[in-house]
């Protein structure tokens, strides 16, 4: 069994606060919610201003306008020079 487990409400809890929830459901390991409290998420693609935080991409924006680019010519131009780098 694992030490994750399922409150009234449906969320998923882990080991550090077992002890608070020690009287709610405990999962099997491999129940799907388990299994995806466990997977760590997918690298994220950096190349992608999208994913940048926000101040980053304020800053790409900022860099744009200064330098007449459009949204979409900021990002090729982002994802071209992020790229290019070892």
């Amino acid at each position: 069994m694992a030490f994750v487990g399922r409150r009234e409400d449906g969320s998923i809890y882990g080991l550090w606060t077992m002890r608070q929830w020690a009287d709610q459901e405990e999962l099997p390991d491999t129940d799907p919610a388990v299994v995806a409290f466990r997977t760590p998420p997918p690298p994220m693609d950096l190349s992608n201003t999208d994913n940048l935080s926000k101040a980053l991409k304020a800053l790409a924006l900022c860099i744009a306008q200064v330098g007449g680019l459009s949204v979409a010519q900021i990002k090729a131009m982002f994802k071209s020079k992020y790229d290019s780098l070892p």
